[in-house]
């Protein structure tokens, strides 16, 4: 008997395509294995893949919405509708992978679709310039089916970030201390998937210490695991503890960082009959994101997150410059340089950090007049502007070129660590300058004349 109320509380749990099995003959489902957003008014990204509208905030520019995949899916089309017929004031960009391929539909319609015959292990969908974007459906028409995670409300302590789908940023959770999850319904928890360390694409995984010996309480009954030292998702079996509400986490040892000692888990999934789990704070999730903001704010910057700075094109000098600054913590740049008849071409991700001081001995503002930050991230050669996955190539595991962090990433990939001051001008002008740059190659500038571009003005 108590066997059979354990299994139907799990059944409870479940969607029913979970229990559904393949006829012969047809591929098993694919599944996805997390969703990640830039911020939204309400809600979670993996929720908009369960038929819940996708809302962002009012005045957001740039936004973005991605899905990563388990395995390959065969996509077909992808199909995106507005909420209430309104239509997409600019266009709109599907990626592909990382750098597969870009799609781009134009603005100015309310149902945007592009066709893709061939396998996407990641779709990333770019709203450039339209603000206030929200989105009512998405169908993905693909060979096989697919199965997303689900939400489970949790209250957490110390432990905000760990499902709010985001691999990278500053939303990773150190684990000096024990973090416990809380939800109501009683679940039994066979195993977790998780990402361990600093996601970030470039240097972050090395930087940042990464979690070795891992402490994972389930109610009363307690065991500790070793982890990989990957890049990626990797997963664990738990012992069976019966039904429980609670889970804490406490790293016993660590792989070293080169520079941040305490280590870190990016992401945490729980899982259950069969299904992952994605536990969700929302309170603490739209914390974190205005407590990110709100130095910001004091600084008298509001102004240029979530918009495109562009370079003043005043001294022909044919150089390209774009920098996109985004409220979750990401950047993106993008350069073209036709220097000494050498024409280079780079996209930058990665994220940003606010500095609290200009670097000793630089000249210009101080105070709320500037604004100095840490750029941590890669630049990688590519003709397009690939504002994609936010974790670019480390997104992928081993078996698709990535690897440990002893291991070179990718070739094509130049890990950036550097600071830049922005500071305004007259009139709309501001000034991007790079300040205490690294010995490697970094963005490769020292000043540049930039202002906000924009459809609006």
């Amino acid at each position: 008997m108590k066997g059979t109320l354990l299994g139907f509380a799990i059944l409870s749990l479940l969607p029913c395509a979970a229990l559904a099995a393949a006829p012969n003959g047809v591929p098993e489902s694919v599944r996805v294995l997390t969703a990640f957003s830039t911020p939204l008014k309400s809600g979670h990204a993996i929720s908009f893949l369960h038929g819940e509208k996708l809302r962002f905030a009012d005045d957001q520019a740039y936004s973005k919405w991605g899905v990563l995949f388990e395995k390959s899916l065969a996509v077909k089309e992808i199909e995106i509708k507005s909420c209430d017929g309104k239509n997409f004031e600019d266009g709109v960009e599907l990626f592909i992978d990382h750098q597969r391929a870009r799609l781009f539909a134009d603005g100015g319609r309310s149902v945007v679709r592009f066709k893709w015959a061939g396998k996407a292990n990641a779709l990333t969908l770019h709203f450039l310039e339209s603000r206030g974007v929200c989105i009512q459906d998405l169908k993905i028409k693909a060979d096989t089916d697919w199965i997303a995670p689900r939400i489970l409300a949790v209250e957490s302590v110390g432990a905000a970030t760990l499902g709010d789908g985001r691999l990278t940023v500053g939303d990773l959770l150190p684990l000096a201390k024990v973090a416990t999850l809380k939800w109501e319904k009683p679940l039994i928890v066979e195993g977790l998937r998780l990402w361990n360390g600093d996601q970030t694409a470039g240097g972050g995984f090395t930087s940042s210490a990464r979690v070795r010996e891992l402490e994972i309480k389930t109610g009363a009954v307690g065991s500790t695991f070793t982890l990989e030292d990957l890049r990626s998702e990797q997963s664990l079996s738990l012992p069976q503890s019966g039904l429980t509400t609670t889970l804490a986490l406490v790293a016993r040892s660590a792989y070293p960082g080169v520079v941040q000692k305490t280590p870190v888990l990016a992401e945490l999934q729980l899982l259950a009959g069969g299904e992952a789990w994605i536990p969700f704070d929302q309170k603490a999730s739209t914390k974190a994101d205005q407590d990110r903001m709100a130095p910001v704010i004091e600084r008298g910057w509001i102004d240029i997150f979530d918009r495109e700075l562009v370079k003043d094109d005043a001294d022909n000098s044919s150089e390209i410059w774009r920098f996109r600054f985004r409220s979750d913590g990401t950047f993106f740049a993008r350069i073209f340089a036709d220097r000494a008849r050498l024409a280079r071409s780079w996209s930058v991700l990665g994220r940003w950090e606010l500095v609290a001081e200009s670097p000793a001995g630089a000249s210009g503002a101080r105070g709320k007049r500037a604004l100095v930050m840490r750029l941590n991230g890669s630049r990688f050669v590519g003709a397009e502007n690939w504002d994609s996955l936010p974790c670019g190539a480390t997104c992928f595991k081993e078996s698709d070129s990535r690897g440990p962090a002893s291991r070179v990433v990718n070739p094509n990939e130049m890990p950036i660590s550097e600071i830049v001051e922005i500071q305004r001008g007259a009139k709309a002008q501001l000034y991007i300058r790079s300040r205490d740059r690294d010995e490697k190659p970094g963005l490769d500038f020292s000043d540049l004349k930039v202002r906000i571009q924009s459809l609006y003005h």
